[in-house]
């Protein structure tokens, strides 16, 4: 699966609302959120918590909005409505590749900075 990782989530949110319309909470499906609700709930909740360095938000091919705290196991928190995507339940980075921490984009191993944001790896 070829997820992208960001440090917050109204990053991770602003991708997924690329890619999908709908999403519900993962673990109470009757709540739901459309693009508008949903980066306003992130944006609410980047004010109020302080991630950790090591943990990150990811977004899935289709939409699907995880969190990871550990960079092993995903806790997928909110899951695109009507979707069949298999959502794995632990991520482990291809071999070779490495992924901005700020920005998600793909960084040539050994790179001092991203390419893509300048952020220092």
């Amino acid at each position: 699966m070829d997820s992208q990782k960001f440090e917050t989530l109204s990053k991770a949110a602003e991708v997924a609302a690329t890619r999908c319309g709908e999403w519900c909470f993962a673990t109470a499906r009757e709540e739901l959120y459309d693009c508008t609700s949903l980066l306003e709930m992130a944006k609410i909740h980047d004010e109020e918590s302080l991630g950790d360095e090591d943990s990150f938000y990811l977004v899935s091919p289709g939409g699907a909005i995880g969190f990871s705290g550990d960079s092993a196991e995903i806790d997928w928190l909110f899951i695109p409505l009507d979707s069949n995507e298999e959502l794995p339940a632990s991520i482990e980075p291809a071999a070779g590749i490495d992924l901005c921490p700020k920005c998600g984009s793909r960084t040539t191993a050994g790179a001092r900075f991203c390419g893509a944001c300048g952020t220092k790896l």
